[in-house]
């Protein structure tokens, strides 16, 4: 595997977002381009791995797409997507505790079904992030063109970029660049 994963999103749910990235161009990056990016990705983040095929390629990258739904629906104050949320409860049903989200972005359990689903952690994942965390500390990067997103877990609660030294030095140094230019073009 050529690309890096990322863990810098402070949760397992966003930094499963982040397994799809932009480069400096701004086109995305598949960081899970074939089944074993996918059970390398669960042993890299301490999830179990699961053994890894086609379909497990497949239903990782739908569970992340909906995920990102999700996510994007409850830090904008929208009700869920049905769609994503019916896929995330599906996946959420095989697990032991079976607990299930609703609209509203709470948890319910409901009766145990035996045969958890192999992403079944990153879906317990999801429904902590969604039902356990302030969502106003839930962010987009603000790097022109990232795509990556973070739990805010700063003193402060201004972080703004998902490193530092990627997108903020790149901001940091384009207004530098913009704020003297504008002094050379006045004089």
């Amino acid at each position: 595997m050529s690309e890096p994963f990322l863990f810098i999103a402070g949760h397992p749910a966003l930094d499963f977002l982040n397994t799809e990235k932009a480069d400096d161009a701004g086109e995305r990056v598949e960081l899970l381009a074939e089944p074993e990016s996918v059970a390398a990705w669960l042993r890299a983040s301490g999830m179990h791995p699961v053994p890894a095929d086609d379909s497990l390629l497949s239903d990782a990258r739908t569970l992340r797409d909906a995920v990102r739904s999700l996510v994007v629906a409850w830090t904008s104050d929208t009700p869920a997507p049905d769609e994503p949320l019916a896929l995330l409860n599906c996946i959420l049903a095989t697990g032991a505790a079976r607990q299930q989200m609703a609209s509203d972005f709470t948890g319910q359990e409901i009766p145990v079904i035996p045969a958890p689903h192999p992403l079944l952690p990153l879906a317990l994942s999801a429904l902590n992030l969604l039902t356990r965390h302030d969502k106003t500390l839930v962010r987009k990067c603000a790097g022109t063109g990232c795509v990556l997103w973070f739990l805010d877990t700063t003193k402060n609660k201004r972080r703004r970029w998902c490193r530092m030294e990627a997108c903020g030095n790149r901001e940091k140094v384009s207004s530098h660049y913009q704020r003297h230019r504008k002094l050379a073009d006045s004089a």
